[in-house]
């Protein structure tokens, strides 16, 4: 688990046999009012380690923006 802007998100991270080559998965669960947002990110095994930092820094830069605003928003388009 770690503290991200939007809250506190699980982590899990893992790698799969592949025909051609193994893969790296990771994949995280947020808490967005009440919901579950899931998110997963997959690389070659061999680019894993840049590939945690890529999703770090993705899972880093969500935010909640207010919900009402976003759909006012959306509705005037």
């Amino acid at each position: 688990m770690i503290r991200i802007k939007a809250g506190v998100a699980g982590i899990f991270a893992f790698i799969t046999g592949g025909i051609r080559e193994d893969a790296y998965h990771s994949m995280f669960i947020l808490s967005v009012d009440e919901k579950m947002l899931l998110g997963s990110f997959h690389l070659p095994e061999g680019q894993a380690e840049s590939g945690r930092k890529t999703c770090m820094d993705i899972m880093r830069s969500i935010e909640l923006l207010n919900i009402q605003k976003n759909t006012e928003a959306y509705k005037s388009i």
